[in-house]
C-alpha cells in the first residue's frame, strides 16, 4: 500500500516532522524551536508568521482566503498551527490570494553560514582535481 500524504502535507522522506514537534516554548507560530529542529521547521515558522500577519491584515475570512488560494481551510489551519510543512501549491496559492510575499526568501542566509565552511572545503577539493 502506498503512503500518500493528505492534501497540504509534504512527504517526510527526510525524516522531518511537522514543525510543531520541535516547539519548546510558545504557541505556533510565535514559538521557540529546539536546537535540533531542521531547517524546514524554521522556514515553516517564518512562513506561518507571515501568513498570520497577512490574514490579520486582510479583509477576508480564513475560509475565503483558503478558497481563493485553491487550498482547503483545514490546510491553512494546519500550516498556521505548525501541523504540516506548507507545500509549493499552498505557498504560491496563498501568496497570490493575499497579494503578498509570504515565503521567507532571505532566511537561507542564516543557515547558509553554518554550511559555508563545508561547502568551501568540498569546493576546494573539487578544484584540485
Amino acid at each position: 500500500m502506498l503512503d500518500h500524504p493528505r492534501e497540504g502535507q509534504v512527504p517526510r522522506r527526510s525524516g522531518d516532522q511537522p514543525p510543531a514537534v520541535y516547539v519548546i516554548e510558545g504557541t505556533f507560530p510565535d514559538v521557540r524551536l529546539r536546537d535540533d529542529a531542521p531547517v524546514s521547521a524554521h522556514f515553516a515558522v517564518a512562513f506561518a508568521k507571515a501568513l498570520k500577519a497577512a490574514v490579520e491584515a486582510s479583509t477576508g475570512s480564513l475560509r475565503s482566503i483558503a478558497k481563493d488560494a485553491g487550498v482547503t481551510h483545514p490546510t491553512v489551519t494546519r500550516i498556521l498551527d505548525g501541523q504540516t510543512l506548507p507545500d509549493l501549491r499552498s505557498i504560491s496559492g496563498l501568496e497570490v490570494a493575499l497579494r503578498t510575499s509570504l515565503y521567507p526568501a532571505e532566511l537561507h542566509r542564516q543557515f547558509s553560514e553554518t554550511h559555508s565552511g563545508a561547502d568551501e572545503a568540498s569546493g576546494e577539493a573539487d578544484q584540485s582535481h
